[in-house]
């Protein structure tokens, strides 16, 4: 597994992958390279994605975890399970602070720091998941169709 992401402001770049043996999240300085932390994980990382607001990297891992990253610190400053045990394939950051995650044919709304809020879609026949910045979800069927999923709030 490998995943990466880059900040708003292209000055940093995260690297996360894994294997049987776990994982881990690299972020770097964009400009020179150089490595500004490096987290080990019990699981292998399958998303990542910077929260330039609240100054934070939050990543997903195979085995349904999110984790939360304070960027300036280096540090997990939270970890929780999203309702399935499903793998993490996609998530996405909403305006309001709250993450949408994809794993398996379910969407859910979760809080970084509390874990899931108890808003889920179902989404069958789901082969592709994109997050949109607004929290829309975009996905492509096993039949090659484009549907639109929101939640309703």
């Amino acid at each position: 597994f490998q995943a990466n992401a880059v900040n708003a402001d292209g000055t940093l770049f995260a690297i996360g992958d894994g294997g049987a043996d776990g994982g881990r999240i690299m972020v770097f300085d964009a400009q020179t390279a150089e490595q500004v932390f490096k987290i080990d994980t019990a699981a292998p990382v399958t998303t990542l994605a910077f929260d330039d607001q609240a100054g934070e990297l939050v990543t997903g891992l195979f085995t349904g975890e999110l984790l939360t990253v304070d960027v300036a610190a280096g540090e997990v400053v939270s970890n929780v399970a999203i309702s399935t045990t499903s793998t993490i394939a996609a998530i996405g950051l909403r305006p309001d602070g709250l993450v949408v995650v994809y794993s398996g044919d379910v969407a859910e709304l979760v809080d970084r720091r509390t874990g899931p809020t108890g808003a889920s879609i179902t989404m069958r026949n789901a082969a592709a998941a994109d997050i949109q910045p607004d929290g829309t979800i975009t996905t492509v069927s096993t039949a090659q169709e484009f549907v639109l999923y929101e939640f309703d709030e």
